[in-house]
């Protein structure tokens, strides 16, 4: 049986209370969380990021820069969320409508809003305590040293622009 919440004060006390401590707001129609209020760095953004981005983004790997706590994170905030609202981060050029592919690295269209509503609220650290740890990456050949490496005789320029060669 579905009961109307403003016919019980205590349970809009309670979900207000649990807003506050979990940095949500709650749907007045049915109770359940709406989208976060005020997303920071620790609780929010450092998941998102340490598990789609740091992969390439930490010391001697292809990225340009790293992406591996609060203060690198701020400093490319706004870049960070046009690039993953044009889809052009993190790279995923595989496309299908009718199944999802294992190991998928596209972010959801939630994701890309929280970033964008950080990004917006003026990228707050929020409390270090929620940081999560960050994942384990292999150094080195991530899928295992191969049977060959064969290497160019001479350097190649890879242009800006254009197709992926």
């Amino acid at each position: 049986m579905a009961m109307k919440l403003n016919r019980h004060p205590s349970i809009l006390i309670v979900i207000s209370v649990v807003g506050i401590l979990t940095n949500r707001t709650f749907s007045e129609e049915t109770g359940q969380p709406d989208k976060i209020k005020s997303p920071t760095f620790s609780e929010h953004i450092a998941p998102i990021i340490f598990n789609h981005c740091t992969s390439c983004h930490r010391e001697n790997e292809a990225a340009p820069f790293t992406l591996s706590n609060y203060k690198e994170v701020r400093k490319r905030g706004r870049m960070i969320a046009d690039v993953t609202q044009d889809r052009f981060m993190p790279p995923w050029h595989a496309r299908s409508q009718d199944y999802a592919f294992q190991g998928e690295r596209r972010l959801s269209e939630e994701q890309i809003e929280l970033i964008r509503r950080w990004v917006t609220k003026g990228m707050p650290e929020g409390d270090p305590s929620f940081l999560p740890a960050m994942p384990k990456f292999v150094n080195g050949w991530q899928l295992g040293k191969p049977d060959s490496v064969v290497k160019m005789t001479e350097g190649y320029t890879l242009s800006a622009e254009g197709p992926v060669i």
